[in-house]
């Protein structure tokens, strides 16, 4: 039973169903009672046979029958009942269309770029037709096919890449984390579609990547890009929703007891009543950093990229952080009041290093970039040059009014937390 109206500005991402009925009710049930009017579910949807769909369209028409529910193909979906070749969107059931790799679409008013497809590790214990389809992974003609349609020059910019596996970058840092993804670490066959997926987000450059497969929560930008992996059903971290009107991404909570697969005889719906509860992507208010073992301040101010700190490794994760704020949209502009204090504090700072008022290049320059890079509220680069430890950086570290006015001391912390948890 619906009980909010649905919000065409809404859309559920949902991980890894792997033919779990209960999960595709129960997160049916959350979407509708929150409002929610479009899913993504991320591959892995559980299509064995052809009556699954008449099962997931019978559960909508009972739990969500306005819902727009799309999907891709993941490793263990039957793709003897898809077509992943087919050039436009497949509609199935009457609420339920598969998307073709390579296919784009807007939907909810965002731009979306598809590609399914995935490798099974366990694809020797599988059976051929039955479990397991040599047709489950990317081919060149498929990741072609999507980098020609992103780059198209008569369409308008992807807005989100949907993926079941990822790329190289993202896998590598869930692999260091996650056992469920770190066991397909040499598995060539993967390496041939996270290579194709990274050609794909490459060309794309979409505002978000999101993606399932590996049974793992996540979400940082990597190379520019905001990238969700979304967890397996029934854990929190399967199900993200965006909100277009300000792109606030937002967790819905889905546990549950009930891990019935879709052809279990005792899967329970949830109840109508259910509440749905939400929790912010980027909750950093929440996460709490240890001491970092390395500083900042000590680095030795080499160029090279294999110290404990490095330059590339501080400039990508202060990148990464400030483009975090920004998706959640605080601390990303300077209030006028701010604005004017840092200017005063510049000048000031600027004239106490300039014996007898006479300009040094040396400092004036510095403090000309710093001025515009705060009235223009170009958060990253500001942070990227506050935080470089080397001697060329120096004029601003001395200039800088950020600690004071933005909490640049935070961001130092988390970048020496994240340089030594990486190696760097």
């Amino acid at each position: 039973m619906v009980t909010a109206t649905p919000n065409p500005n809404l859309i559920a991402f949902v991980g890894d169903m792997d033919t779990n009925l209960d999960a595709f009710t129960h997160t049916a049930t959350l979407a509708a009672d929150s409002g929610i009017g479009t899913i993504i579910q991320t591959g892995n949807i559980g299509l064995h046979h052809p009556d699954d769909l008449h099962h997931l369209q019978a559960i909508l028409n009972d739990h969500h029958p306005d819902v727009d529910y799309r999907f891709i193909d993941g490793n263990h979906d039957n793709l003897d009942l898809l077509d992943p070749d087919a050039p436009t969107a497949t509609p199935l059931t009457r609420n339920i269309t598969y998307m073709p790799r390579g296919t784009r679409e807007q939907i909810a008013g965002t731009q979306m770029l598809f590609l399914g497809g995935a490798s099974s590790v366990d694809r020797r214990w599988r059976g051929r037709g039955l479990t397991w389809w040599p047709a489950e992974n990317i081919t060149t003609a498929q990741a072609d096919r999507a980098i020609a349609s992103a780059t198209d020059p008569n369409q308008p910019p992807v807005d989100i890449l949907v993926t079941h596996d990822t790329t190289t970058q993202v896998f590598d840092i869930l692999a260091a984390t996650s056992d469920h993804a770190a066991v397909r670490t040499g598995d060539t066959t993967d390496q041939t579609n996270r290579h194709h997926l990274t050609r794909v987000r490459d060309a794309a450059a979409p505002r978000a990547h999101v993606h399932g497969h590996h049974h793992t929560r996540f979400a940082a930008p990597v190379d520019q890009t905001m990238t969700i992996a979304l967890n397996v059903h029934h854990h929190d971290g399967s199900v993200a929703v965006l909100d277009t009107t300000d792109w606030s991404w937002r967790w819905l909570s889905t546990s549950h007891d009930n891990h019935e697969g879709l052809y279990g005889h005792s899967a329970t719906p949830p109840s109508p009543s259910s509440a749905a509860t939400f929790t912010p992507v980027f909750a950093w208010q929440d996460i709490v950093l240890d001491d970092p073992l390395c500083s900042l301040d000590d680095y030795p101010g080499s160029t090279s990229d294999t110290g404990p700190l490095a330059p590339r490794t501080i400039w990508s994760v202060t990148a990464h952080r400030m483009t975090l704020q920004k998706i959640r949209g605080e601390s990303t502009r300077f209030t006028v009041d701010q604005l004017r204090r840092a200017e005063q504090y510049i000048d000031a700072a600027a004239q106490a290093q300039q014996p007898g008022g006479h300009p040094i290049p040396g400092i004036t320059e510095p403090a000309d970039y710093l001025k515009r890079w705060i009235s223009d509220h170009d958060i990253n680069t500001l942070a990227t040059h506050l935080l470089d430890p080397r001697e060329w950086f120096d004029a601003f570290h001395r200039l800088s009014p950020i600690v004071r006015i933005w909490g640049t001391e935070e961001i130092r912390l988390w970048a020496a937390h994240a340089a030594r948890r990486t190696g760097r």
